[in-house]
Order: structure tokens, then C-alpha cells, then sequence
């Protein structure tokens, strides 16, 4: 396990070495920078935990967040700021449900994909279509899923096409919005007309 992870060290210069909970911290920041500010009606994010299954938010209680980060974690550096960057997006609009729009994972693969300068980090191709489909809307408009966030109270299941008129992000093909306001987890993988 990584005595980092948790464990503040002195370094050389004085400074203390960053654990999961500082690095989480930069993350968010980060993440509404890019993303726009957490919703207020959110979950409140309680602490990271590991668990022996794929990284998630888990809602113990009403109201209450937690950062479940992969057992592997525990021994791989990369991989445990990888999830951490991933799962920190989703605390942007956290809430209990299983679905999420194909946009949400899509900024979770990219931005985690951005935290620890891997573009191609993940093997799983249908979160690699995800972050390409986020990355060609970010490319057109860098604001985009601010702007479209904003529109929505934050929330990033409540993104529809008529969002995307809404917030005035225009000029993006009809095939990229659909296929951004899919829910992820209905969605077969395959990455049609793009």
C-alpha cells in the first residue's frame, strides 16, 4: 500500500507531499473550473474508501457521498489518481441512480485521462469513445458542458438536445448531441455516425 496515499511526508523543500484527500481537493477545483461549480443539491462527499469491485460513488446514507477507489489502488499511484479524477466529476452532481448520460462519463474519462497526462489510460473502449466524443465537443467549444451544466442547475443527467439550444451551444452535429445525452449504461459501446 501506498504510505502516500494517506501519509503527509516533508520533502527536500519544506512542502508536504500530496495524499489522495489533497490531490482530491486540487481535482475538484479543477473540475469546476473546467465544468462549472458543484450543484448545491448535490450529496455531500464524506471520504474515499476501497472496495473489491470497479471505482463508484456510494451513497452509505440520504444526502452523503463516498469515493469507493479499486483495490488496486491500494499498490498503483496512477491508477488510484486515474479513479479519483473519474469519480471526482461525478461528485460535480452527484445524486443515487444508476444511469448517466454518455456526457458525464465522457468528462470522468477525460478529465481523468487529463489529471494523470495519459491520454489513452483506459482500455475499456465505450469510456474511449465516451472522452473522444467530450473531446470533440470541448474542441469546438471549450466552455460547453459549463455552459450546458449551468443551464440545467448543474445537473449533468438533465442535458437534452434542448439544453444544448438552450445554453446556446450551437453549431455541434445533431449525431454528437444524441449521442452525448445517451444514457452511458443503455448504450451497446459502439460508437455509430461520428
Amino acid at each position: 500500500m501506498h504510505e502516500t496515499h494517506f501519509k503527509l511526508q516533508r520533502l527536500a523543500d519544506g512542502k508536504f507531499s500530496a495524499t489522495l484527500a489533497s490531490r482530491m481537493g486540487e481535482m475538484l477545483g479543477k473540475a469546476e473550473e473546467l465544468f462549472g461549480p458543484r450543484n448545491e443539491k448535490a450529496a455531500t462527499f464524506i471520504g474515499i474508501e476501497f472496495h473489491d469491485a470497479v471505482p463508484q460513488l456510494h451513497f452509505p446514507t440520504p444526502g452523503h457521498v463516498i469515493i469507493r477507489l479499486s483495490l488496486e489502488t491500494l499498490d498503483d499511484l496512477i491508477r488510484a489518481q486515474y479513479q479519483l479524477a473519474h469519480e471526482v466529476v461525478h461528485l460535480l452532481s452527484a445524486e443515487r441512480g444508476l444511469s448517466a448520460p454518455v456526457l458525464e462519463e465522457g468528462a470522468a474519462t477525460w478529465f481523468a485521462q487529463l489529471a494523470i497526462g495519459r491520454p489513452t489510460y483506459t482500455s475499456c473502449p465505450k469510456y474511449r469513445h465516451a472522452a473522444t466524443a467530450v473531446r470533440e465537443l470541448l474542441t469546438f467549444r471549450p466552455n460547453a458542458i459549463k455552459e450546458l451544466r449551468a443551464k440545467e442547475e448543474g445537473w449533468f443527467r438533465r442535458i437534452s438536445a434542448q439544453t444544448f439550444s438552450e445554453a446556446g451551444v450551437t453549431g455541434v452535429s445533431q449525431e454528437l448531441i444524441t449521442f452525448l445525452c445517451r444514457d452511458f449504461y443503455l448504450w451497446g459501446g459502439a460508437r455509430e455516425v461520428l
